[in-house]
């Protein structure tokens, strides 16, 4: 489903697919794993993404349908981390499509399948909906970091730059959006 490498390319981590949806850590320098744990919830819902913190690679975030979860790795395993915001939006079953830790401040924008960007720090507290979200559905399918901020994508081709602000209450605004035919 996914694959993703630590900040300084000595871990690896994949993703596995259905039924087991087991996110494996690969030592890259020996090839062989370190340790595995299954991330899906009791449903077995789809995983889509994982990521190491580019700041911390002890600690790892996966996302997928009604799944938002931290581990950190702690002597060869994946360690849950509690986060109250994924027990609440687990639990209205909500469908977490993409992330990726965005620049400036080292921060987490996890994206839902209706348009809500979420923000968290660098420890994976949450801290809001960004105001800027588009806040339809299919709105926000993929996401990237830039220097300033982020670009996200969404249905009907819709690209839309978002760059950090000064204002706290707005943390980014969506400075540029361009439908692409």
């Amino acid at each position: 489903v996914c694959a993703a490498f630590s900040a300084e390319n000595k871990y690896l981590i994949t993703q596995g697919g259905p039924p087991d949806f087991t996110l494996v850590l690969w030592s890259w320098d020996k090839a062989r794993p370190n340790g595995h744990v299954k991330v899906s919830n009791i449903t077995g819902s789809t995983i889509h993404e994982c990521s190491f913190n580019p700041q911390d690679s002890s600690q790892v975030c996966v996302v997928g349908d009604g799944v938002f979860k931290f581990f950190r790795l702690q002597e060869g395993a994946f360690k849950s981390i509690p986060n109250q915001l994924s027990k609440l939006r687990e639990a209205s079953n909500q469908n977490y499509v993409c992330h990726a830790w965005v620049q400036p401040q080292d921060r987490l924008v996890v994206c839902s399948e209706s348009g809500d960007a979420l923000l968290f720090d660098n420890g994976g507290e949450f801290k809001m909906v960004l105001p800027c979200s588009p806040q339809e559905m299919g709105s926000l399918r993929c996401i990237a970091s830039y220097s300033k901020g982020f670009v996200t994508g969404g249905d009907n081709g819709i690209i839309r730059v978002y760059e950090h602000s000064d204002d706290v209450k707005e943390v980014y605004k969506n400075s540029k959006q361009v439908k692409v035919d």
